[in-house]
C-alpha cells in the first residue's frame, strides 16, 4: 500500500485534475482509515467535506468504484475517467488530454515513433505592444539599448507569446487529428520601435509507437 502523502497527492490529483469525486473519495477514505494520525488524514477530512458539500456531485460507491479505488491505493496505473460532467465539460476535458499528450519536436522524427499521416504545414503569428520599447529611436540599436531589467522583461513577453502560439497550433493540429508536432520554429522581430511579432511554424502529423524487436 502506497504512503498516506503518496495517496493524498493521488486523490488531490484525481479529484480536482480528473474530475473523478467517487474515486477521490474513496481514497481519501482509505487515508482517513489506515493513517488516522497522519496530516493527509486531516487534509482528507477536508477534502471529503468539500466533495460531498459541493453542488451537482453525486458520488457513486458501486463495486466498481470500490475496486477502482483499491487498485490506485496498491500502485497500479489504471485509467480514471471524469464523473458528474456536462457533456460539454467532458469535451473540454478530452480535449486538455489530448493538448498535454500531444508530442512536439524542433526536429523531424520521434525516436521509437512512425509518422502514419502527414497533415499539413501549420502557421501562426502574434503580433504585440512592447511597452519597454517606445522609448527607442530605431530597431538597429533596439536590443543594444536595452538595460538588463529590459531585456529580462521582453525575454518573459517573449516567452508567454511562444507558449500562446504554441497551443494555439497543438489545438489546430488535434482538430486536424494530428497527435504530434514536427520541425517547430519560433521566428520573432521588432516591426516598429513599439511592437514585436512572434510567429510559429510547424508539421502536423499521426504516429505510432513502432514495434520493439530483438
Amino acid at each position: 500500500m502506497l504512503s498516506a502523502n503518496e495517496l493524498y497527492k493521488i486523490a488531490y490529483d484525481i479529484h480536482y485534475k480528473k474530475k473523478n469525486f467517487s474515486v477521490a473519495y474513496a481514497i481519501y477514505s482509505e487515508i482517513v482509515n489506515h493513517y488516522p494520525n497522519s496530516e493527509q488524514a486531516k487534509y482528507a477530512v477536508v477534502q471529503k467535506n468539500n466533495i460531498t458539500s459541493a453542488k451537482n456531485i453525486v458520488l457513486n460507491s458501486s463495486d466498481d468504484i470500490f475496486q477502482l479505488a483499491r487498485k490506485v491505493i496498491n500502485g497500479e496505473q489504471v485509467e480514471i475517467e471524469p464523473e458528474n460532467l456536462t457533456e460539454e465539460e467532458i469535451k473540454m476535458y478530452k480535449k486538455r488530454q489530448l493538448v498535454n499528450s500531444m508530442l512536439l519536436t524542433t526536429g523531424f522524427d520521434f525516436q521509437g515513433y512512425k509518422i502514419t499521416a502527414y497533415h499539413d504545414v501549420i502557421f501562426d503569428e502574434l503580433i504585440a505592444g512592447m511597452g519597454i520599447l517606445t522609448s527607442l529611436k530605431s530597431i538597429g540599436n533596439s536590443f543594444a539599448s536595452l538595460t538588463g531589467e529590459e531585456l529580462s522583461a521582453l525575454s518573459e513577453r517573449l516567452n508567454e507569446l511562444k507558449t500562446t502560439l504554441k497551443d494555439r497550433v497543438i489545438r489546430k493540429a488535434i482538430d486536424m487529428g494530428a497527435n504530434a508536432l514536427l520541425g517547430i520554429d519560433f521566428e520573432s522581430s521588432v516591426i516598429n520601435s513599439g511592437t514585436i511579432m512572434v510567429s510559429i511554424t510547424a508539421t502536423a502529423v499521426t504516429i505510432e509507437k513502432t514495434e520493439n524487436r530483438p
